[in-house]
């Protein structure tokens, strides 16, 4: 038996509290190593005298006993799950381990001991204290139920003008005339493609046409429209039964916001000074006299990246936790339905708690997520945020079917070890896309649209709440920043193959929704085969190379 390899902890991964006060459990074990594994569990408390001892000896009461089959593996190792039920909701278990030679052996806290030695012990085995509402970790219910289309402001549409770029390619500051009356005309484009929610980039008042610099949190910026305009763009998501989600830009603010004006003109006698992480007060000036490559060798102050236009904040002053208090109260109270947080694993996790109780104090149902390129889970633990940005689906999905990095096998082994590292519902909630305004369009990197199709037909059919950039559903090109913020073209798609896919997997998930988001296995995890089957026994077989997909074995265009 491979001991190393065997892991179980009740850390709200691999057993973490259910929906209806059961407690799911999650077992790994080195592959083909363990011929049988049987759970004991019940009541913490239910002790009883020893019937072998004629002295005053309790020993644990082992109310149940189940054996629990192997759910699948990712090539290296075996996982096992199972949830049990208490009526008194307190669970006590511990593993009864059997290995390919007969010897049994018992698996709690202290790791791997002789069976027949340590089975009354009183400290081994796991514990959960008691299954309560408090305890249960999951994003609110509508957020696995929606998709969204991903919305870049200045680039989607105007009421008033078809959008341009004044050169052959984009520059960086160009502002086109996006605005919000536009996008609003366009929910109907959306909600036709079969989207149920709207992410836009932000709407704040900045210096950019990318508006991540912001110069005043409490104002709509006037290229984009009035807050009029916004509450009507809410307005409309609403009844057409559309979510709205905002992006909150709190790691840093821009070079013209006003307090840090007021800072760069100060110095260390700015009523602002303790508002930003500045290190020399005697070598600030504004962000736009440095020159190329200046700021960066001295570095006056701190800054998203290494960019001087955008002061990082230092979040845990009192005077900054007042402002973005009246800020989150302001645009909750709109009416939106969740949070985008960028950059949000700056940060400090108790400026996300108070964060994420200022909106939930307004509306417990508003959703929050976190931009985090890789494992979120410490911003996960039910205190900051509801979900976290799903990254590392896009680059190993990327390093499979693009750059051949891997190989498809090895892809379904690298996406199984990934399902681990959170519960099934993270998972169900997890923010997963292959574009955004952030990388590369999909199109500029790989030119077969049977592959780009493949990738997205995989995102729309797993659990998930999937995120899909505007354009990409005629193929949008564009690399990155802003390359990849073309204008959106709105001739007439309906029959593009791209389109037309993405439309009916929306239809999918809608009708599917349930199932889809409980969990998918592998058919057989060493093939290069795109063939895996949901909870409920469905099969699913995405052929890359005839750019058709399979449900059940019928063609779903």
């Amino acid at each position: 038996m491979n001991k190393i390899a065997i892991f179980h902890r009740a850390d709200g991964i691999y057993g973490y509290q259910t929906k209806d006060n059961g407690f799911h459990i999650r077992l790994r074990t080195a592959k083909d190593d363990i011929k049988k594994v049987e759970l004991i569990y019940g009541d913490p408390f239910h002790w009883v005298q020893d019937p072998n001892s004629t002295e005053s000896k309790h020993i644990w009461m082992q109310e149940n006993s189940d054996v629990i089959e192997k759910y699948e593996t990712d090539g290296e190792f075996d996982y096992y799950k199972f949830t049990m039920y208490n009526s008194n909701k307190r669970f006590k278990y511990y593993f009864k381990l059997t290995d390919r030679n007969g010897e049994e052996f018992l698996f709690g806290e202290q790791g791997v001991r002789d069976w027949t030695k340590n089975i009354n012990g009183h400290a081994l085995g796991f514990t959960w204290g008691y299954a309560c509402e408090g305890k249960l970790n999951v994003p609110p219910k509508w957020w696995t139920q929606t998709d969204w289309y991903q919305v870049f402001p200045d680039r989607f549409a105007s009421s008033e003008k078809e959008l341009k770029f004044k050169t052959d390619g984009p520059e960086h500051l160009e502002v086109l005339g996006g605005n919000i009356k536009g996008i609003t005309e366009k929910i109907g484009y959306i909600k036709d493609l079969g989207f149920k929610g709207l992410y836009i980039n932000p709407v704040f008042k900045a210096t950019s046409a990318h508006k991540y610099d912001t110069i005043d949190y409490l104002e709509i910026d006037s290229q984009f429209g009035t807050i009029e305009d916004f509450k009507e763009l809410i307005r409309v998501c609403h009844v057409n039964e559309m979510k709205i989600m905002i992006d909150g830009v709190f790691n840093h603010s821009g070079y013209e916001f006003e307090p840090w004006v007021d800072v760069v003109k100060n110095g260390a006698n700015s009523k602002y000074k303790d508002w930003f992480w500045v290190k020399d007060f005697n070598n600030l000036k504004n962000a736009m006299d440095y020159d190329f490559g200046e700021f960066q060798k001295n570095k006056a102050y701190e800054t998203f990246g290494d960019t001087p236009t955008m002061p990082r904040i230092n979040w845990e002053n009192e005077g900054v936790k007042k402002y973005f208090k009246k800020v989150i109260e302001f645009w909750t109270s709109l009416g939106i339905d969740a949070w985008r947080l960028d950059v949000a694993d700056a940060p400090s996790f108790t400026f996300w708690r108070f964060f994420r109780n200022t909106v939930k104090n307004i509306n417990p149902d508003c959703a929050i997520l976190g931009e985090v390129w890789y494992d979120a889970i410490p911003f996960l633990r039910g205190d900051m945020f509801d979900t976290s940005m799903n990254y590392p689906f896009r680059t190993n999905i990327l390093e499979a079917m693009v750059y051949k990095n891997i190989s498809i096998s090895d892809f379904k082994s690298v996406f199984t070890k990934q399902k681990y590292l959170y519960s099934d519902y993270i998972n169900a909630g997890l923010f997963t896309l292959v574009g955004s305004h952030d990388v590369d369009r999909i199109t500029s990197i790989v030119k077969d649209e049977k592959i780009i199709r493949a990738m997205f037909a995989f995102m729309f059919l797993i659990p998930g709440s999937i995120s899909f950039y505007y354009g990409d559903e005629y193929n949008q090109i564009g690399r990155y920043d802003s390359d990849n913020r073309f204008p959106m073209d709105f001739s007439d798609h309906s029959e593009h193959k791209t389109y037309k896919l993405i439309k009916k997997l929306n239809e999918i998930r809608q009708k599917r929704n349930e199932v889809i988001q409980g969990n998918i296995r592998w058919t057989n995890i060493e093939t290069n085969e795109l063939r895996f089957t949901w909870e409920d026994g469905t099969e699913i077989y995405i052929d890359i190379e005839n750019d058709i997909v399979f449900i059940n074995n019928q063609a779903i265009l």
